[in-house]
């Protein structure tokens, strides 16, 4: 009996100033798709409502009237950030400039990742990389014959190299992309 063979999807979309990468392996290319697309339109959702940049987003709607009405699911994202501020004593702050706009940043594409690698692990996909930009990366499972999905991570041309499995990286830096294997470049 012939093994199943190997199938590799990459979707992509443009969202919060960003590239956002979606790459999954399987047996069903047709099955991966499908399960791509319905995660790359999560990305797309949250885009609407995080962009500060997008007039009718909930954040820009927060921006113009701190009482706006919002989801519970976006309360409790920034419950979770305003925690982290207090932790933190202030070195994270969601809210930046003299207005003190809000700006969900690297917190939404954060977010954004983690809503659109739980539709892929509710699909049963057990492989995948996903990231926003290349500072944003969510690993599930690890490719074919490999210990986890390779990640390079470069600074003043120093590199660090990693492997994430069933883990996430977020990184800050002037300039960064994953190219179509994987591998992420910061600069």
């Amino acid at each position: 009996m012939t093994p199943p063979s190997s199938s590799s999807v990459l979707l992509a979309t443009q969202a919060m100033g960003t590239r956002f990468e979606i790459v999954l392996h399987g047996e069903d290319e047709g099955r991966l798709r499908a399960v791509g697309e319905e995660a790359v339109r999560a990305i797309e959702h949250w885009h609407g409502r995080l962009s500060r940049f997008m007039p009718e987003s909930d954040v820009s709607r927060l921006n113009r009237d701190s009482g706006a009405r919002v989801g519970d699911d976006l309360r409790d994202l920034l419950d979770v950030c305003d925690e982290v501020r207090l932790a933190s004593r202030g070195a994270f702050d969601p809210r930046i400039g003299p207005e003190r706009c809000l700006d969900l940043g690297a917190v939404g594409k954060g977010w954004a990742l983690d809503q659109a690698a739980a539709i892929v692990l509710e699909h049963g996909l057990t492989t995948a990389l996903l990231h926003g930009g290349g500072s944003s990366v969510v690993a599930i499972g690890a490719p074919a014959n490999a210990e986890g999905w390779p990640i390079a991570i470069r600074s003043d041309g120093e590199a660090l190299r990693v492997l994430l499995h069933d883990q996430a990286l977020g990184v800050s830096a002037p300039r960064g992309r994953v190219d179509a294997c994987g591998v992420t470049h910061i600069v």
